[in-house]
């Protein structure tokens, strides 16, 4: 099947069931590791993910992520991202 083709039904059945098409869903490839189990953070052992969410009044909302790739100085010992 040609590539457009298959491009072209991707989006659709993205759009479909209202969902975003990605990056990878296009044949493309980011980054040189490979994608873990679950595509996610937690599927990198050693990564420590925090979080807070501050809330005031009805209205405001906002927070904060910190991801720390291990537990050395990552000045020092950089990881691909």
């Amino acid at each position: 099947m040609p590539i457009r083709i298959l491009t072209a039904l991707l989006l659709v059945s993205h759009l479909a069931f209202g969902q975003k098409p990605r990056a990878r869903d296009f044949g493309i490839e980011i980054g040189i590791l490979p994608t873990g189990e679950h595509n996610s953070l937690t599927d990198v052992e050693g990564t420590l993910v925090g979080h807070i969410t501050l809330i005031e009044g009805a209205d405001i909302r906002t927070g904060v992520t910190s991801i720390l790739p291990h537990n050395a100085n990552i000045y020092q010992e950089k990881v691909p991202a």
